[in-house]
């Protein structure tokens, strides 16, 4: 009897529970603590509509008191995701302030989009965060860049389940980039090796106001690399400054022949990197991520980056001693010319022959020379078009991109 009691009054409490969050959640934010400021909230709630009216898609950030009797944290979530959500689709985090202990519910269909990759980045992203606003912040913004890179997907839902069928856009907006620099979905760096490259990056970005990252992934989602590498650069807001220069290179690893290697260039980045500078890139990187060696392939992807974007060095000063170099050669050879003194002009070769010491029997002209074959460089059967060097086309965007890749 007690037992059954107990149970009773355990289910009543996790129901008690939800029914709380419905009394004090009219957003997507449940912050019964006041952990967050409402502006803050508000904030955070403009974020959760735009992924819902953009993708058909639920996100909600929880922090309960208690999760009642619920075993596991992510329990919880999928109850508050059941109870509370009128979309088929979502993700919610919940940080159980009890034990501090935090968890996903994600719907089954969307693990494609928000594999453990995702959610461990999401995870380390929270807790480096110094409050509970930046923590939900960095939850938000990565399930709306995690959806903006799947958009073509989500287009498709949003259509099949509204009464309208949504216009087509004619001209890509750009948005602000949430994902770092440096995004290691593959699990390729160590975290004090991430941490090092991304301020590398910062530091590039900053010098030549340029954007530079290095993306590695585990599945190219049915694009080729050029179609992933541009797409994930357009779409995820990468680009310094108005015209959103950047260099960013995606490696997806795998066994011998299935490794894909793709840089893309926008902007400023397209026109300063050649078709050369980008294949002796590739040609470096090839080397080390075909030994696995991942810390020198992007310390030469940045390097020599900068070496091709890098401005070249002022003009003035090596101008300045060409013309010292001639004046004191000029000095010089007059003043040796001048203590030859002793030395008369002749007008004619035969002035410096002896005479009768030289005999000619038979003269000929003869002309020595060479033959020089010229065969047209073939033309690339590539659909991109050339620039100066540089190969350039056109994303799914509309927009203009170079760089290319490898596969080995």
């Amino acid at each position: 009897m007690i037992k059954k009691l107990f149970a009773i009054l355990l289910s009543v409490l996790a129901m008690l529970c939800l029914t709380l969050f419905a009394s004090a959640a009219e957003s997507n934010i449940y912050d019964p603590l006041g952990n967050i400021s409402p502006e803050s909230t508000a904030e955070l709630q403009q974020t959760a509509d735009i992924i819902a009216d953009e993708y058909g898609y639920f996100a909600m950030f929880c922090m309960p008191e208690t999760i009642g009797d619920y075993e596991y944290v992510s329990d919880y979530a999928q109850a508050i995701f059941e109870e509370y959500s009128d979309l088929e689709s979502g993700i919610v985090f919940v940080h159980n302030m009890e034990t501090n202990l935090c968890d996903f519910y994600v719907t089954e269909a969307d693990y494609e989009f928000f594999s453990t990759l995702v959610t461990d980045k999401i995870f380390d992203n929270y807790n480096l965060t110094d409050t509970y606003y930046l923590g939900a912040k960095t939850f938000f913004d990565t399930v709306h860049a995690t959806l903006l890179a799947a958009a073509p997907y989500f287009e498709e839902v949003v259509q099949d389940t509204t009464s309208e069928p949504a216009q087509p856009t004619t001209e890509f907006e750009q948005v602000e980039r949430t994902l770092p620099l440096v995004v290691d979905y593959a699990d390729l760096l160590s975290s004090d090796e991430e941490q090092y490259f991304l301020a590398k990056c910062e530091e590039f970005t900053a010098s030549y106001a340029t954007e530079i990252a290095i993306i590695t992934i585990t599945d190219l989602e049915g694009k080729t690399p050029q179609e992933y590498a541009d797409d994930f650069y357009d779409y995820n807001g990468y680009g310094y400054g108005e015209n959103e220069d950047g260099i960013l290179m995606i490696y997806l690893p795998g066994e011998s022949g299935q490794r894909e290697l793709h840089i893309t260039t926008h902007g400023s980045a397209k026109i300063q990197m050649t078709g050369e500078e980008v294949d002796n890139i590739l040609d470096t990187l090839v080397i080390y991520l075909g030994g696995e060696n991942y810390y020198d392939a992007f310390e030469s992807f940045i390097d020599m980056s900068e070496d091709a974007i890098k401005p070249p060095p002022a003009l003035l000063w090596p101008i300045i001693c060409v013309l010292v170099g001639i004046v004191i050669g000029m000095l010089i050879t007059s003043k040796m010319a001048s203590a030859n003194y002793s030395v008369a002009k002749k007008e004619t070769a035969a002035d410096y022959v002896r005479a009768g010491t030289l005999v000619v029997n038979n003269a000929n002209d003869i002309f020595a020379g060479s033959r020089v074959i010229t065969t047209p460089k073939p033309k690339s059967n590539s659909d991109s078009s050339s620039e100066g060097g540089r190969t350039s086309h056109t994303s799914s965007s509309g927009r203009s991109h170079g760089g290319g890749g490898r596969s080995f």
